[in-house]
């Protein structure tokens, strides 16, 4: 699946406000690399979209299917969902109805275990 593709199927799976779930799966020795998971629920399911996250951001995947986030010193699951939302929504009329200033605050972030 290419980029334009990915875009396209997370249009369709996420709206504006709606809450994306970040999964810590690792951390490297140094402390500078973590592997992260990314999710959200539709229907009572969770899905993971993590692949797709990949598709639009060009970051890399582990084998076990989590993307590479290199950097510290900051909430990387809000990195990852901030950058999720850059590259998926556009500038526009957010889902108050008022005007977005930055997309990558279109949707709220939280941790699962």
């Amino acid at each position: 699946m290419n980029e334009k593709e990915a875009r396209a199927q997370l249009r369709k799976l996420i709206k504006r406000g709606d809450t994306v779930y970040t999964c810590l799966n690792k951390v490297s020795r140094s402390g500078m690399t973590r592997h992260i998971s990314v999710h959200i629920i539709k229907k009572s399911q969770i899905i993971d979209i993590t692949w797709l996250v990949a598709g639009v951001t060009g970051w890399k995947l582990t084998d076990d299917m989590s993307l590479i986030i290199h950097g510290c010193g900051m909430d990387m699951g809000f990195h990852v969902v901030y950058t999720l939302n850059r590259a998926i929504f556009q500038r526009g009329t957010d889902y108050c109805g008022t005007r977005d200033r930055d997309a990558g605050y279109a949707t709220k972030q939280a941790w699962i275990n």
